[in-house]
């Protein structure tokens, strides 16, 4: 969870665990915020940092959720609706089994 508070800062994270952050100004301050979202929320997983022009959102329209698929080559395998009305977790479900069997996990 990501939300704008009417202040400018930002609550990011799950019911469980959030952190209030400020809008960063620079791409040093969003590298900083992911680092303490990753430090302090321990969400078991690895986090990627947009550039300050936010290319990465607009190419791959993340906005409000999306979920994606990336195989091990880096390939986009899945690529879901908008959602939350776009979610589709049959899709989703049939292509990560179609994964897991492929790579033998």
């Amino acid at each position: 969870m990501l939300a704008e508070r009417h202040d400018g800062t930002w609550l990011a994270g799950t019911p469980e665990r959030h952190l209030l952050v400020e809008q960063p100004q620079t791409f040093e301050e969003r590298l900083e915020i992911a680092r303490r979202c990753q430090a302090e929320m321990d969400l078991g997983f690895p986090f990627v940092v947009d550039t300050m022009d936010d290319a990465v959102d607009r190419a791959w329209a993340g906005w409000p959720d999306r979920l994606y698929v990336v195989d091990v080559d880096g390939v986009v395998v899945y690529r879901g609706g908008k959602g939350p009305m776009g979610f589709r977790p049959d899709e989703l479900e049939s292509v990560l089994a179609e994964m897991v069997e492929f790579y033998g996990q």
